[in-house]
Formats: structure tokens, C-alpha cells, sequence
């Protein structure tokens, strides 16, 4: 197989997924940042005073990317300039407003270092993409600097 993962695929949009209890939003105005090409600009989540737990005891909060078509993807790419937040990778190609809707996670990570975090996964027919943020960097926020999305 390609160790690259394939060409990077275009992304058209981001969106935040912060369902119940969540209120729906994350710092959605710098969503753009993560896909935007520019690694000195970053979409950061909204503060948690406790990392680990998140706030008001949700499981999480999801950063979408949305493909320019539908896509195979074989690997997801998360720059971050702060370590230490644990999330999981889901891909659908119609996804709902619950967790649920998103099936099971194809890849996951626990206290990533900073830097490029590389998800090897494998989906086929993907318009969305969603790395769910389980656990927050010891600062309390995630910063995500840069999404790609390689497949065929």
C-alpha cells in the first residue's frame, strides 16, 4: 500500500460537533483555521477547567472536516501545537447530530504528542470526517493548526 496514505483530498468545510450537553458551539469562527493550509493559524476548543473529564461530564467535542467529494480515505492528520489531548476518528458519509450516528471510530490516540498526529484508517464513499476530542491538552483547550485527509 501507498505509506502516505494517498493524495491529500480537498476540504471544503469545518464544523464543530458539540452535542448535548454541549451547547453547539466551539469557537466556530476560527474553524476555517484547521483547514486553511496556514500551519501559524489554529482552531482552538472552547476552555475546560477540567481537561481529562471535559466540561459538564460530556464524553467530547468533534472537529469535521467535509470532503469536496465523496472519498476512500486511508489516513487522517492532526497538527497540534500543544500534546497531551486524547481523541478518536470517525468518517460517514451522512452523519447525524448524535455520536451514534457516526458508527464505531476507525482510529484513536491517548495523550498524543504535539506535532503532526497520523491516523491510519480505512472507509470507503466518506464525505465527512470527524476527529472527536475525548480528553483535552493539560491547558484545558485543544488547538488543532492543521486537518488533512489523504485518500484516493
Amino acid at each position: 500500500g501507498d505509506p502516505d496514505g494517498g493524495a491529500e483530498l480537498e476540504l471544503v468545510a469545518a464544523t464543530s460537533f458539540d452535542p448535548p450537553p454541549g451547547d453547539g458551539v466551539e469557537k466556530d469562527e476560527l474553524l476555517a483555521d484547521a483547514i486553511d493550509g496556514d500551519p501559524a493559524t489554529a482552531w482552538r476548543s472552547e476552555a475546560y477547567d477540567d481537561p481529562v473529564a471535559l466540561a459538564g461530564g460530556k464524553d467530547g467535542f468533534g472537529l469535521v472536516a467535509e470532503l469536496a467529494t465523496a472519498s476512500d480515505i486511508r489516513q487522517v492528520a492532526v497538527d497540534t501545537p500543544e500534546g497531551g489531548w486524547s481523541a478518536r476518528v470517525y468518517a460517514s458519509d451522512a452523519p447525524g447530530d448524535d455520536l451514534a450516528s457516526w458508527g464505531e471510530p476507525l482510529a484513536s490516540v491517548s495523550e498524543a504528542e504535539a506535532g503532526t498526529t497520523r491516523f491510519a484508517v480505512e472507509a470507503e464513499d466518506v464525505t465527512h470526517v470527524m476527529v472527536w476530542f475525548t480528553q483535552a491538552a493539560p491547558s484545558g483547550v485543544v488547538a488543532v493548526s492543521e486537518m488533512a485527509v489523504r485518500g484516493t
